[in-house]
């Protein structure tokens, strides 16, 4: 995460809105969720909004995030 930090790249859960943590395992399984591991980055534009959606039928939990360009 810091290189792409230093690439100039922001992540969408460091936002003012963000609900996020772990995402992993998800929903398929028994156990809780105990690893970060599902990301969403950008450049040039601003999140307005984002988080783990803790639904689906996958091994993990989904992010979604809301940005606007600047």
């Amino acid at each position: 995460m810091k290189t792409f930090a230093t690439a100039g790249f922001t992540h969408s859960c460091d936002g003012p809105s963000a609900s996020c943590g772990n995402t992993w395992p998800g929903a398929n399984t028994a156990l809780p969720a105990v690893v970060e591991i599902d990301h969403i980055l950008g450049r040039g534009l601003t999140f307005s909004e984002a988080r783990v959606l803790r639904s689906g039928g996958s091994d993990h939990f989904p992010v979604r995030a809301l940005f606007n360009f600047r």
